[in-house]
């Protein structure tokens, strides 16, 4: 089990205690600790609440987000969207792209 140094020390440097943290967030205080002592992975809304308590962003302090396959799915969408103002044979293509993209991220494209 790896630590989250990058949480823990973001932590300090804001002068928040764990309960701070979790008061603010909405969570219970060993939810907190298990993110750091365990590297365990919070919600998305979570993670979203602390980066910006913290000042960080969500990435420095989780950095596995950007390996995991949603986030690449949603980044692939993100970037391929754009083309569906191009022409009917280019803007088909790009929807079939991002169909599949969100079906593998496990949401729709509707």
């Amino acid at each position: 089990m790896a630590t989250n140094e990058r949480l823990r020390g973001s932590l300090a440097s804001a002068q928040l205690r764990t309960a701070d943290v979790a008061e603010r967030v909405g969570v219970d205080p060993k939810s907190v600790e298990r993110w750091i002592t365990k590297g365990r992975m919070p919600h998305r809304m979570h993670r979203v609440a602390v980066a910006k308590l913290l000042d960080a962003d969500e990435a420095y302090i989780w950095p596995e987000i950007l390996h995991a396959p949603a986030t690449q799915s949603a980044s692939v969408a993100e970037l391929l969207a754009p083309g569906l103002a191009g022409s009917a044979k280019a803007g088909s293509a790009t929807t079939s792209t991002v169909t599949a993209a969100a079906t593998r991220a496990g949401g729709s494209d509707r």
